[in-house]
């Protein structure tokens, strides 16, 4: 958000009151962001009356159409009446208008303030009382006012940008945070559960092993390749040989050669099927 409330609000009432003008800020799309700020008498009569000669919107075009160049801009095409207003630019780019009035640029003449009210709509005797009592603004000190503007709102919006800045990266380095934060969660989670598995498993280990030196039984077990990769004190009492002496292969050296051939096919085909071996 370009133009915050809580920052331009404060800046241009204090502005406004200064140089006794009423102040609108415009967006880049010609749209009233917020304003007026600090309305003068003769605003606030125009707008109790509901008129509107349509000069700051006016002002506020012009200024939205500069580019490189950006004078301040006069408008005073009605009865003495005039506005000043400054375009509003950020990084080089044009982003909105800053519009202050209404003044008189002379002493007004009691014919002119006639045309105004019969176009206004407003009684002369109760719009004479409000003009009189506004001091007139020289153009040049008009100008002043509205370079005074340009300075200020540019100052304003530079200081919005960078709040955002820091507003976005805190916002990124918090999310960035709770990213690492929650991976780190996982991870633990992950660690635990690994742990957890490990444990559940040489538990499985040693119960399988207790309940295979009871059995009276001669077990063995393989990898899938057909390697024996354990066998029961049961086979080492029977063969009188260790484990070492006939893991992986080392038991078909207790069959007899004759069968030799035909014990390896049908353990080889057990091992591809997963029928058993018989």
């Amino acid at each position: 958000m370009l133009f915050s409330p809580e920052l331009w609000r404060a800046a241009l009432e204090r502005y406004a009151s200064e140089i006794h003008l009423s102040v609108k800020l415009f967006d880049a799309d010609e749209q009233l962001v917020f304003g007026p700020i600090h309305p003068t008498p003769l605003f606030q009569l125009f707008e109790k009356t509901g008129y509107d000669p349509g000069m700051f919107a006016e002002c506020a075009r012009r200024c939205l159409k500069q580019t490189e160049s950006r004078p301040t801009v006069i408008v005073s095409e009605f009865y003495g009446l005039a506005v000043v207003g400054t375009s509003l630019a950020l990084e080089g780019e044009v982003v909105g208008a800053a519009v202050g009035g209404y003044a008189f640029v002379d002493f007004s003449q009691p014919s002119e303030v006639q045309f105004l009210a019969r176009d206004s709509g407003i009684g002369f005797e109760r719009l004479w009382q409000v003009v009189r009592e506004q001091k007139p603004v020289p153009k040049h000190r008009l100008n002043l006012n509205g370079e005074l503007m340009q300075v200020l709102g540019d100052a304003l919006l530079r200081e919005n940008h960078r709040t955002r800045q820091y507003q976005e990266t805190a916002q990124k380095l918090e999310v960035a945070a709770q990213k690492l934060e929650a991976g780190a969660r996982a991870k633990d989670k992950a660690y635990l559960e690994l742990q957890q598995t490990e444990e559940a498993l040489r538990q499985a280990g040693e119960r399988f092993r207790f309940m295979a030196e009871s059995m009276p039984q001669k077990i063995f077990t393989t990898k899938p390749n057909g390697d024996m990769d354990y066998m029961n004190l049961q086979w080492a009492e029977f063969t009188g040989l260790s484990f070492e002496q006939i893991r992986d292969w080392g038991w078909t050296q207790f069959v007899h050669p004759d069968d030799m051939a035909e014990n390896i096919r049908l353990w080889r085909h057990s091992i591809t099927t997963g029928e058993p071996f018989q």
